[in-house]
């Protein structure tokens, strides 16, 4: 299955990567940024210099899984009925300043994983950094085996300038343009799954992103993502170089105004004619409303036009508990069990469902200062599978924390063959513990 952002590869077989040998010096290097980021003393940032009219921060992050999968009955997707995974994220973040208008923004991680099932199982144990659409060039795989892979990426590399009323971003950034939570329509650039509730790093994109303010509550932005082709010869499943006919470029214009933010958006997203809006904000400070949706037009001739849309709800009882609720229509999805064949293996889905509608419901609870509790319940409404998620987040310090994490799915599957009965069925009963340390 395509976890959220994948990046398929079927359909790129014939596109050509530039196979490039991991270096000695690549080694070293990322050698060295896995001892530094392990080995330093936890605090907020463990380097931090001040000079006249510049500044930089050096911060740290590693995060360690384990889990269990308990796969459904079909070996088309799955060759065992369990399989154990186990990986590993440690990240370099760099901050720093040139003056008040210069600033940039570094984030490498040393990635390494290892499942009884196989690497391409990462994605739906949703331990890897989301592999979105973005150049290889920046991703050197140090290792593969059936079992195993370790890359070395740069997630974020840019540069932003500040003058006046315009700031203009250049380089690999994360672009959320979602107002949704559980299903992002609008979020056309490495969306999360509803059930993924860590999402502390986005991952990021080859961008170029320029935003006018026009008034105090008012703005502008225009957004152009490099788009590229499948590519499953290189590090992170794109090709090194881009294609402009896969390219994006996006204007987007908001306002603020009875306690609501209010966006139109249009442009071209990877061959396909957008143009969407979205609100979000509070009524009578009580309920809390968020909507965002687009219709597409794909230049494809062989291809329908869609619209695809999310609604939601939410309400905080107390600073300690908050529910909230969403609606998706998701247009190019299958709008019976049919259909699911094509959709499943299809790399032009921009958000990993495969039908056209469905519910979601979740929340939130603080137990304690240290424990939080988090929950969703996704319906698919066209073959009423279910997908029930539970997350238990206690922070064991300043700078760590623990995570437990359980996926249990509720849906009929066909053993054998691309037929597929229920979507969420699809699914394996999932189980996962995380370490996270920042410094």
């Amino acid at each position: 299955m395509r976890g959220a952002g994948g990046a398929g590869g079927a359909k790129g077989a014939g596109s050509i990567c530039r196979v490039r040998k991991t270096s000695r010096a690549v080694l070293f290097l990322s050698s060295a940024f896995l001892a530094v980021t392990v080995l330093s003393s936890p605090s907020y940032a463990f380097y931090e210099y001040q000079g006249e009219g510049s500044y930089a921060e050096f911060r740290g992050f590693v995060r360690l899984t384990g889990g269990l999968n308990l796969n459904p009955d079909n070996r088309t997707l799955y060759d065992d009925s369990t399989d154990y995974f186990a990986g590993a994220v440690s990240r370099l973040l760099v901050d720093a300043d040139l003056g008040e208008e210069r600033h940039f923004e570094f984030n490498a991680y040393e990635f390494v994983y290892y499942s009884g099932a196989g690497t391409g199982s990462a994605d739906i144990a949703g331990t890897t950094p989301a592999e979105v659409e973005r150049s290889s060039a920046l991703s050197w795989e140090q290792a593969r085996s059936p079992d195993t892979v370790a890359v070395f990426a740069v997630d974020r590399l840019n540069a932003r300038l500040v003058r006046d009323r315009v700031d203009l971003t250049v380089g690999r950034q994360a672009v959320n343009l979602a107002t949704t939570f559980y299903f992002t329509p609008n979020d056309f650039f490495g969306p999360f799954a509803a059930q993924n509730f860590f999402r502390v790093y986005k991952p990021g994109v080859d961008a170029i992103r320029g935003e006018a303010r026009l008034g105090a509550l008012s703005q502008l932005s225009v957004i152009g993502v490099l788009g590229y082709e499948p590519s499953p010869g290189c590090p992170n499943g794109w090709a090194a170089d881009p294609g402009m006919d896969k390219s994006s470029l996006l204007a987007r214009i908001s306002t603020s105004t009875h306690g609501l933010e209010w966006a139109l958006l249009g442009g071209v997203v990877r061959e396909k004619t957008v143009v969407g809006a979205s609100l979000q904000g509070e009524v009578s400070q009580w309920l809390g409303v968020r909507a965002e949706g687009h219709y597409a037009a794909p230049e494809d001739g062989s291809m329908d036009d869609y619209v695809e849309l999310s609604f939601g709800v939410e309400h905080n009882f107390t600073a300690d508990l908050f529910v909230r609720g969403e609606f998706f229509y998701h247009g190019s999805g299958a709008g019976n069990e049919e259909g699911y064949g094509e959709e499943l293996f299809s790399t032009d889905l921009t958000l990993p469902y495969l039908a056209r509608r469905y519910l979601a419901a979740g929340g939130g609870y603080r137990v304690t200062p240290l424990l939080t509790v988090d929950g969703l319940v996704a319906a698919n409404l066209v073959d009423g599978s279910v997908l029930g998620a539970v997350n238990a987040l206690y922070s064991l310090s300043d700078e760590s924390e623990v995570s437990i994490g359980l996926v249990v799915p509720v849906g009929e599957d066909t053993p054998t063959g691309e037929d597929v009965d229920t979507e969420f069925g699809l699914y394996p009963v999932s189980a996962n513990v995380e370490f996270r340390f920042y410094f």
